[in-house]
């Protein structure tokens, strides 16, 4: 257990821990509702029925909120204890990012960046044209199986240092 002055990080790393999981079980989940039509095609896409829509919507929901928990509150965190300094809780994500790598707590930053580029096809309104809202909705299905590969690293990693 953490000295005294890393308490505070170390329940908070503990805490987003917990969340990322939950987000990677509701999100592997929403993948398994949707597999019987993925990928989809823009025919199938058009006819898809309110319940399969619910749970593409549930999918991108869920591989968004994973993700911004994993880099806005989770690596922070992580390198905050690791390193033993409270400034990487203020860092810019890119220096969180090479740092994360030079360390092997992530993989490979350009995976984690390509996934951001997936993730923030979300934000634009896809929905108004099908052949957009097709590829970024396969792309999303196929880039959470990287995303769960990148959390069962940093899991891994951080479960051995016992800092989940």
């Amino acid at each position: 257990m953490p000295e005294n002055g890393e308490f505070e990080i170390w329940q908070k790393l503990r805490l987003y821990g917990k969340e990322i999981d939950l987000h990677a079980k509701r999100l592997r989940q929403a993948r398994e509702k949707c597999r019987p039509f993925m990928p989809l095609q823009q025919e199938r896409y058009e006819t898809l029925r309110e319940e399969q829509v619910e749970h593409l919507d549930w999918m991108l929901y869920r591989f968004a909120k994973m993700q911004d928990s994993m880099a806005q509150k989770l690596f922070p965190y992580a390198l905050a204890m690791l390193e033993n300094d409270e400034n990487w809780l203020n860092r810019p994500f890119i220096d969180l990012l090479n740092r994360m790598e030079r360390i092997d707590l992530l993989p490979d930053a350009r995976k984690w960046r390509s996934l951001r580029g997936v993730r923030n096809m979300i934000a634009h309104d896809y929905e108004t044209m099908p052949d957009k809202a097709v590829a970024t909705l396969n792309d999303i299905y196929e880039a959470s199986e990287r995303l769960f590969e990148i959390w069962a690293h940093i899991r891994h990693y951080l479960q051995e240092r016992k800092l989940l």
